[in-house]
């Protein structure tokens, strides 16, 4: 004699999660969001914290957008590069330095790529 009857199965009904939000464009009205509307929401600097750190970059049809991490807030945004430039300039010039390779002489010298 077995614990369950053989007639039923028991199976698990979970869902996948919802994939991660693409940054969204300004200005955007078309409801994508399975009727949640968070155009309203601030993003960015309108949250009205200050910059930690950028995670990360991408081009978003031909413009350049940060993923900033922000100073006492587990939140991420993508941020125009351009914005980010005028108010954390300090924050972006960090992170393009951390993506700079640099060459000793002796490489420099031998000419390895």
């Amino acid at each position: 004699m077995s614990l369950f009857p053989s007639s039923k199965r028991f199976t698990a009904t979970r869902e996948p999660p919802p994939p991660a939000p693409l940054p969204r464009k300004r200005g955007r009205t078309k409801n994508q969001n399975n009727g949640y509307d968070a155009s309203n929401e601030p993003i960015g600097f309108e949250r009205g914290f200050e910059a930690e750190e950028i995670i990360g970059a991408t081009d978003l049809d031909g413009q350049i957008m940060f993923n900033i991490k922000w100073k006492g807030a587990d939140i991420l945004d993508w941020v125009p590069a351009k914005e980010a430039n005028v108010k954390c300039p300090q924050v972006v010039i960090k992170y393009y330095e951390s993506c700079l390779t640099w060459k000793t002489e002796e490489e420099a010298e031998s000419g390895d790529s």
